[in-house]
Parts: structure tokens; sequence; C-alpha cells
């Protein structure tokens, strides 16, 4: 509680504000309680925008306004004020619509 987490995602900057409990990123922003106190999210970048979900499915937050840098593939996380651990896992997904 507390915490502040910055995320930036291909140019696209994610903070999460454990004092207020907000997520917010390109003009957004979220009322986001912790689960079991931590913060769980599932995020997709692609091309046109990103997506966030909370782990258990009940929340999402698109975000169409922030446009991800085309050249950039680019992750970065900073952790300030009560942040312990920080988990990432990335996948690079294939085009369904042929090869690139």
């Amino acid at each position: 509680p507390g915490g502040r987490l910055e995320m930036s995602l291909r140019g696209v900057t994610l903070v999460y504000d454990g004092a207020q409990k907000t997520l917010s990123c390109g003009g957004n922003s979220h009322v986001w309680p912790l689960t079991d106190g931590w913060l769980k999210l599932a995020i997709w970048v692609d091309r046109m925008g990103v997506d966030v979900f909370d782990q258990s499915g009940l929340q999402a937050m698109p975000v169409c306004r922030a446009r991800p840098d085309p050249d950039s593939r680019a992750i970065g996380v900073t952790g300030a004020r009560h942040v312990t651990d920080v988990c990432c896992r990335v996948w690079k997904l294939r085009s369904i619509y042929g090869a690139e």
C-alpha cells in the first residue's frame, strides 16, 4: 500500500499509484485495487494501443489514445516506495494476417 510502480511499454507509460489505488495510462485513470496485496496484470501491447486486464479478468482498461512507438521494443519497470518484487513475462505474438 502506498507504493508507486511505473512501466514503460514501447514508449507508453503505465502508472500504478498504491496510495490512490489507481492505474493510469494515456490520459485514462481507473480505480484498481490490489489482489491479495499484489498488482497482477495482463497487458497487451500492439500497434494500435495498450489493453490492461487484471489477472482475475474482472477489470479491463483499453488505452487507445496511447500509441506504442513502432520502432521500440523496450520495456522498463521502475518501483518506488513499498515496491518489493516485480515479475514480468513477455511473449512475442505472431500476426493473424500473415508473415511479418
